[in-house]
């Protein structure tokens, strides 16, 4: 077994947790009664380098803006922030305690974050990459 498939094999059950509690959030969101879908205007491409806060809370580079619904760029946000090594964890669920402050979700808002956060699309594209590489090393 190569290393790769060893990593596979060991973190098995982490996508069978992640896909457990995926049709959760699924069902919890399919179960909300919606009223109007919330949108406004959203940045499209949310990360640390374009936010800046002295005195008041600056956002920078607007260039992807667009009307849509406010998890896009939180989840976009977490996303990026989660992908980062030198970040601590803490300061992520700081940021979105902050943010739902000032911003707070709807029930099925969070149910809506909780599908895209947990997401295992890239996971599995590289899974599958690899085997139909041949199993050879990506």
């Amino acid at each position: 077994m190569s290393p790769f498939e060893l990593l596979v094999c060991s973190q098995f059950h982490y996508l069978e947790y992640v896909f457990k509690n995926l049709e959760r959030a699924v069902d919890e969101f399919l179960e909300c009664e919606m009223d109007a879908w919330r949108t406004s205007l959203c940045h499209g491409k949310l990360e640390q380098e374009y936010l800046f806060y002295r005195e008041y809370f600056w956002v920078i580079n607007w260039e992807h803006v667009r009307n849509d619904n406010p998890i896009s760029d939180l989840h976009y946000y977490l996303t990026e922030q989660a992908n980062r090594y030198d970040i601590e964890t803490t300061s992520i669920f700081e940021t979105f305690h902050a943010y739902m402050e000032e911003n707070e979700l709807r029930r099925e808002e969070l149910h809506l974050l909780s599908i895209y956060l947990l997401n295992p699309q890239k996971y599995i594209e590289t899974v599958l990459a690899y085997v139909e590489r041949g199993m050879k090393p990506i």
